[in-house]
């Protein structure tokens, strides 16, 4: 469901590990038996699965734990989708959909302009509560004054103005070509 490059063939519980809530697991991808760890000229789940496909069976474990029981959890995700491409992060936003629908509370942190606008378009997640952070340089403000969409249109307007002065200037910041793309693809 995560546009994984892979499916787990089977999972199987070896053993949990004494005084601690860890357990080891036996996994086999695309029907592949790997070892946690390399054995000389030997496949293994640190050489096989790229680190981006390591993230997101790592999100795929935990977002599976938090649906086996949803009751009473209060569940923080802090920048799920930094590293993954668009494809992925609808596919998290929808499942992070999907898990608000259960649990008592989700707390949602991103630095990704991109996600937060996924987050505005998925029908489970776009009426919740928005809370902003802001930081100027010297101070860091709480503003809840906003809601996602007038967030995500504040922030275009403050690019537009900036890539105005830019060009009215004729001194272009290093970033100008990215920021640019920003406001197309926005």
């Amino acid at each position: 469901d995560l546009h994984a490059d892979f499916q787990i063939s089977h999972l199987i519980h070896k053993k949990k590990i004494r005084s601690s809530d860890k357990s080891l697991y036996s996994l086999s991808i695309n029907s592949i038996d790997l070892p946690l760890t390399a054995e000389r000229g030997r496949s293994c789940f640190k050489n096989v699965l790229s680190d981006s496909d390591r993230k997101i069976l790592a999100l795929a474990f935990f977002l599976a734990s938090v649906q086996q029981n949803p009751d009473d959890q209060i569940v923080v995700f802090d920048d799920p989708v930094s590293s993954f491409d668009n494809e992925r992060k609808r596919a998290i936003t929808k499942k992070i959909g999907d898990i608000c629908q259960s649990v008592e509370q989700v707390i949602i942190l991103t630095h990704d302009v991109g996600f937060l606008r996924e987050i505005e378009w998925e029908p489970n997640l776009h009426d919740k509560a928005f809370l902003v952070i802001t930081n100027d340089g010297t101070n860091s403000n709480l503003d809840n004054s906003q809601d996602t969409k007038d967030y995500l249109e504040d922030n275009h307007r403050k690019r537009i103005k900036r890539l105005l002065e830019m060009q009215n200037t004729g001194i272009f910041e290093n970033n100008f070509e990215a920021e640019c793309r920003k406001l197309m693809e926005h």
